[in-house]
């Protein structure tokens, strides 16, 4: 990537279609509100705005794929990682920041625990560190593909 390139947007082959849908939505959605002479300006100033974000993840983005086979014992995009943390078992997905939602297991590889994660292999450690001392280790138990 050069100085000038943008950075690429990484999705799902999944997430990208509900974002070129919601993009037609939007759209419509625009289309409505310019007719109402009476809309707030402000709401499609809003809209304008998220019309603009879906267009960027689209025009930039780059479908998230599994590695070879050779390749998937470690964590990379697209990886389901089964991890353990103070004696608790959870299954984090690492994907693109546009379809990251941490409650429901969806960390971004831009994340903190998503960057700890990257690379590691089962039965290896990644451990999260804060600037208040607070050390989070995530064992990594399991490393599955299936994006």
């Amino acid at each position: 990537m050069t100085k000038n390139e943008p950075k690429k947007i990484y999705v799902t082959k999944e997430g990208f279609a509900k974002f070129q849908a919601k993009l037609l939505s939007l759209y419509e959605l625009r289309r409505e509100k310019m007719r109402d002479s009476e809309e707030d300006p402000d709401e499609i100033v809003l809209l304008n705005q998220n019309i603009d974000e879906i267009e960027k993840i689209i025009k930039f983005h780059e479908i998230i794929s599994s590695p070879p086979k050779g390749e998937q014992n470690a964590v990379s995009l697209g990886a389901t990682v089964t991890v353990e943390t103070d004696g608790h078992t959870s299954d984090l997905t690492i994907v693109g920041s546009p379809e990251a939602n941490p409650p429901l297991g969806r960390v971004s590889h831009e994340s903190p625990v998503g960057r700890a994660l990257l690379g590691k292999r089962v039965g290896e450690v990644a451990t999260l560190s804060s600037n208040v001392s607070i050390k989070v280790l995530y064992k990594v138990k399991r490393i599955t593909y299936s994006l």
